[in-house]
Order: structure tokens, then C-alpha cells, then sequence
């Protein structure tokens, strides 16, 4: 009986432990040690306060004179009180807290022999963060500086020397392809779990971005840590954060804007200026957030709409193309004929359009608890034409790639004891992919127009066109529905 029940335990614990490898830290910590006269300090009061919430965090130094402080808020400005009664204050002013790597503050308590009252000695010696391993951390004054064209996290994850971009969208962290990343927002898997999208990321076979970089709090990339708690990845890792509400109530509008106008004009290809096809981006947004109940209870929103629109490299009449605008039109005269459906051959415009909503709430529940709930939402689409120098595709050969995904994800951060902190948190990620067409009706395909001139016969060789007519099985089979879960006690 007794073997059984050491079995079950044994098994309880490698289960939490599988469950917690597999999970990214989403908060910060701080840690060190308080002495006097030489010689370890027992007993000190360890108080730190952040300032925009009012949350505030505690601790009591043990035997060896150390404390320990895990799940604080990301950021500051904090304020450190370390005391004891009949001894000065030490009060470090202004810290800033980075996820994921832990701050050590030192401090030397003198005797306050005159007992005169209340005596603070501001300190700033001792201060120093230790990395967790190979790793790279942004907070959001680096993220709102970081030029960027498209608004996208990796343009600020290509800061770190770890990464490289690739040629397909995606990125390289330390040599290794982008499908062994690991990429998670608030501790939840927010990467493409199938595969299919080049940028590694939910969302990523339409071009949306998978967050605004306006709702970042912090950006870390991280490879080989140490933490056991960050894992899951053979690759690297990055981890990022969404920001919080505080005791002030702050928003921002925001709107960013392209066209054909703001490109070069110089062609390196043909070594001529080339005028750019007529094209555009929009992207306007706002965030909102501040107190439902100061130092309690707190909420932050941000939401961001994005539309892009770009001429279709290859169309019926293009220069250089093989085949010419009246044949175009001469082939969907013919279908519409048999079909009764009017097929398109002029120019194609491609557009792709996304909207991304998300709220948070965080409760200070006591000191020892704090909860926090965050919901997420992606909404795009991209149109998809299969076009080429020496390929006509009718309209419902084309499709619509579209993307809606879901992510919540709750987290409760306790201090049970003043050596004990749990973490637990639970997720979900509803994904869903598929494929819309113009119109039912059969496909229709003709690959490898174009030919072979022979000078010796003044004749052209067609070579081996071919044609599809019928089911386009692709669509079908890229509908894919994905409910990814997170589950950390």
C-alpha cells in the first residue's frame, strides 16, 4: 500500500513538473541579501511598491539574511523599502523590473543610535540583474522606438544579435528554422503549431501580424535558459507580455500610413527608374486603460484595424508575359459561354485586412494574491492569386485566406509563505484557418504558356501546355481548425 501510494506521488510530481517545462514566464522577480555589522541580517522587512498600480510585494529575510520576491509586474518605476525597527531605512527609488531576469538589490543596515526618528538612507550600490542564460529583453520605450515598416514584433526581435531574418517572413533565432521557435503572449503558445505559415506565427498564412506592438509591455528572446520554467523549444524562445492598467488613466490614438509615392523609383533589376504599382497601407489603432478601483483593481484595451492593398505581379498582358490581354479575353468570353460565369483577366488587386482586439484585467486580490485575465482576438484575411509569367488562373481558382483566432489565458500569482510561490495559470487557443473561393464551380487552370522559337525553322514550339479543369482539392484540405490548451499549477 505504502509503494502504491509513493508511485502516485511520484508520478503527481513529474506531471507538475511536465506541465510547468512547458510554460513561459510572464512576470518579474527580485532577490538579495541584507547584512549589518558584517554579518547576515534576520528579520528585515523587504517592501516593494509599484508605483503607477500601487501593487505592493513583501518579504522577510531568512537565517542567511536573503530574500526572495517572484511574480511582480514587469516594469516600474518600483520603490524598495528595506527596514527594521532601530535600524535606518534603505530605499532604493526609480528600479526597473525586466521579465524574466532577476534584479538583485543588496543592502547594509546601520543602527540608528539616536532614535531621533524616522531616518532613510537612499541607496544605490549593489543593484544588478542576472541573466538566465543567452537573452535579450525590450521594454516598451525600445519597442515604440524601433523603426518598423510592417508593425511587427519581429522587427523588434531582430534587435537581438541572436536573430536573423529570413527570406520567406519569418526568423532564424541562433541558426535554427523558425518551426523549432517557440512564440508565446502571456504565457500562452501563440506560434503555428501546423506549420504551414512562413512566419512561424498564428495568423501568419494571411500576413497579420499576431499582436499590436502597442499592447506589448515587454519583448524577451531568449536561448538555452536556465530557468526550467522556459522550454518547449529547441530554437529560441520569445516571450512577450502585454501591458497593464494602472492607477492613471492613459490612451493613445495612433494611425500609420503608405502609398506607391513613398517607394524608391530606382529598379536595381533593370538599372532604370521604374514607377511602383499603385498600392497602400493603413493601420489605425487606439489603447485605453487606468484604475476600476485604485490599487485593486485595474483594466487595459487595445484595438487596431490594418488594411493593405498591392497590384498582383503577373496579369493577362503584362510586359514580358506569354500570354496577351485579347487572349485573355478570348478564353473567359469561351468560359463564360459554356459556364454562364464572367471570369475576370484584368489586373488583380490583392488586399488583405485584420483586426486585433484585446482587453486585460488585473485584481490585486490581497498582498499575497494577484489574479490576472487577458482575452485576445484576430480576425484577418489575404487574398491569394496563383499567378505566373506562364500561368492563367480563372477567378475561383483564386482564393481568400482567412484567419480567426481566439486566446485567453488567466493567471493567479500567490505567496504562500515567505519561502513558497506558486504560479498557475490556464489558457486556451482557438484557431481557425481556412480557404474561401469567388464562386462554386470547377477549377480551371493552364500552366506552361509560352513556347520555344527554332531559327532555323522560324517556327514556335509550344511545348507541353497543360490544363485543370475540376476540384481544386487544396482548399478542402486546408481547412484546419487548432484548440491549443495551457495548463501551469
Amino acid at each position: 500500500m505504502k509503494k502504491t501510494s509513493m508511485r502516485f506521488l511520484l508520478f503527481a510530481i513529474s506531471l507538475m513538473i511536465s506541465l510547468t517545462t512547458m510554460a513561459q514566464i510572464t512576470t518579474a522577480s527580485l532577490n538579495g541579501q541584507v547584512t549589518a555589522d558584517g554579518k547576515a541580517f534576520v528579520g528585515a522587512t523587504v517592501q516593494a511598491i509599484h508605483e503607477p498600480s500601487g501593487t505592493v510585494y513583501g518579504a522577510i529575510t531568512n537565517d542567511k539574511g536573503r530574500y526572495f520576491i517572484q511574480g511582480m509586474r514587469v516594469g516600474g518605476p518600483y520603490k524598495i523599502i528595506i527596514a527594521c525597527l532601530g535600524y535606518d531605512q534603505v530605499v532604493y527609488d526609480n528600479v526597473q523590473l525586466s521579465l524574466g531576469e532577476p534584479l538583485t538589490l543588496n543592502a547594509t543596515l546601520k543602527e540608528n543610535v539616536k532614535q531621533l526618528g524616522e531616518v532613510v538612507v537612499r541607496a544605490s550600490a549593489g543593484v544588478k540583474s542576472a541573466a538566465g542564460g543567452a537573452a535579450s529583453n525590450f521594454n516598451s520605450n525600445q519597442i515604440s522606438n524601433t523603426p518598423t515598416v510592417d508593425r511587427n514584433i519581429y522587427d523588434v526581435a531582430k534587435l537581438s544579435p541572436l536573430v536573423m531574418a529570413s527570406k520567406l517572413g519569418g526568423i532564424s533565432i541562433a541558426g535554427s528554422n523558425n518551426r523549432y521557435n517557440s512564440f508565446q503572449i502571456d504565457g500562452t503558445v501563440s506560434n503555428d503549431v501546423f506549420g504551414l505559415a512562413s512566419s512561424g506565427t498564428n495568423g501568419g498564412q494571411t500576413g497579420a501580424n499576431p499582436i499590436s506592438l502597442d499592447a506589448i509591455q515587454e519583448i524577451q528572446v531568449v536561448v538555452s535558459p536556465f530557468d526550467v520554467r522556459q522550454s518547449g523549444f529547441t530554437g529560441g524562445g520569445i516571450n512577450a507580455i502585454t501591458k497593464s492598467g494602472t492607477n492613471t488613466f492613459k490612451g493613445s490614438v495612433y494611425g500609420y500610413f503608405t502609398n506607391q509615392n513613398m517607394y524608391g523609383t530606382w529598379s536595381q533589376v533593370q538599372d532604370a527608374k521604374s514607377k511602383v504599382g499603385k498600392q497602400s497601407t493603413k493601420t489605425l489603432g487606439f489603447t485605453f486603460g487606468g484604475p476600476i478601483i485604485k490599487d485593486k483593481l485595474f483594466f487595459f484595451a487595445n484595438a487596431e484595424y490594418k488594411y493593405n492593398t498591392y497590384p498582383s505581379d503577373y496579369f493577362p498582358g503584362y510586359t514580358n508575359g506569354y500570354i496577351t490581354d485579347a487572349e485573355a479575353q478570348a478564353i473567359a468570353a469561351r468560359y463564360a459561354t459554356i459556364t454562364g460565369n464572367t471570369d475576370s483577366y484584368s489586373p488583380r488587386d490583392i488586399n488583405t485586412e485584420g483586426l486585433s482586439l484585446l482587453g486585460r484585467i488585473d485584481w490585486n486580490i490581497n498582498k499575497n494574491n494577484k489574479f490576472a485575465l487577458r482575452y485576445q482576438l484576430n480576425d484577418s484575411y489575404e487574398d491569394n492569386y496563383g499567378v505566373g509569367s506562364k500561368t492563367y488562373y480563372f477567378d475561383n481558382s483564386s482564393y481568400r485566406m482567412e484567419n480567426k483566432t481566439n486566446s485567453i489565458v488567466a493567471e493567479l500569482n500567490s505567496h504562500i509563505s515567505n519561502s513558497l510561490y506558486n504560479e498557475a495559470r490556464a489558457g486556451a487557443t482557438f484557431v481557425r484557418d481556412s480557404r474561401a473561393v469567388p464562386y462554386q464551380g470547377p477549377s480551371i487552370t493552364i500552366y506552361n504558356l509560352g513556347g520555344t522559337y527554332d531559327a532555323k525553322t522560324n517556327l514556335w514550339s509550344t511545348g507541353s501546355v497543360t490544363g485543370y479543369i475540376g476540384t481544386e482539392y487544396s482548399s478542402g484540405a486546408n481547412k484546419l481548425n487548432q484548440d491549443i490548451y495551457t495548463n501551469v499549477v
